[in-house]
């Protein structure tokens, strides 16, 4: 749901009638107090991370926090281990599960594990050109000077001469491009005075509105009108509130601001306080 008004978004969250869901259950708690008692002792909803059981009284909960019996598992070998200290063994010395992340090769033993990572043969991949250099003295030459590989990430050509490479990296011509206006920039005094005061490319990434002149982008983020809206009644799964929201309600927290928050969102949008 949308709220136009900062003050309709602050008494929105000060009594957010008819959304306040669990983050857990995923159950709609509409009256604020029910919702905050449940937070206080969550029935019917603690549920383990790890072997997904469901715990509905806490301190059966915790109790299986502190000792996790029948989920612990390791995330390389997928192996479950029900008793901690066969878990502990097993992260000190993980038999039957050491996996090089480059070659996706399974080492057993962690002495040969050690041994590839030192020395690995058959697995050496440069991460620009992806190609394979099994000899490390090859894939370390090719690292000094990569040859063949080396390429701009902004506008994607290829130079396969290190010093062109750094000499486009020094002043990379033809390739300056904003990212938010994505216009290019081919001189980059030009691409610089567009940082410094970015004309026609200042928009909100709340609401996707441009606003060309940086002041008119400044008032717009300390009163983000049109664009604050909830995160949790979200009807049409677009929850994008504005962070200057939060900090205009901080700014704006007074008695008498928070009593005509509460005079305005019950008038534009019905709710009962």
């Amino acid at each position: 749901m949308s709220y136009l008004m900062p003050d309709a978004m602050l008494a929105h969250l000060i009594r957010p009638t008819g959304c306040a869901i669990c983050w857990f259950c995923w159950v709609l708690y509409p009256v604020p107090d029910a919702m905050l008692a449940h937070l206080i002792r969550p029935t019917g909803c603690a549920i383990c991370w790890f072997c997904w059981v469901l715990y509905p009284v806490p301190d059966a909960m915790l109790a299986h926090l502190i000792r996790p019996t029948d989920c612990a598992i390791c995330w390389f070998c997928w192996v479950l281990y029900p008793v901690p200290d066969a878990m502990l063994a097993h992260l000190i010395r993980p038999a039957d599960c050491a996996i090089c992340w480059f070659c996706w090769v399974l080492y057993p033993v962690p002495d040969a594990m050690l041994a590839h990572l030192i020395w690995p043969t058959g697995c050496a991949i440069c991460w620009f050109c992806w190609v394979l250099y099994p000899v490390p003295d090859a894939m370390l030459a090719h690292l000094i000077r990569p040859a063949d590989c080396a390429i701009c990430w902004f506008c994607w050509v290829l130079y396969p001469v290190p010093d062109a490479m750094l000499a486009h990296l020094i002043r990379p011509a033809d390739c300056a491009i904003c990212w938010f206006c994505w216009v290019l920039y081919p001189v980059p005094d030009a691409m610089l005075a567009h940082l410094i005061r970015p004309a026609d490319c200042a928009i909100c990434w709340f609401c996707w509105v441009l606003y060309p002149v940086p002041d008119a982008m400044l008032a717009h983020l300390i009163r983000p009108t049109d664009c604050a809206i909830c995160w949790f009644c979200r009807p049409d799964k677009a929850f994008t509130p504005h962070p200057a929201t939060c900090l205009y309600a901080v700014a704006s927290s007074s008695a008498n601001r928070v009593s005509a928050s509460a005079t305005i969102a019950s008038s534009s949008l019905n709710i009962s306080s």
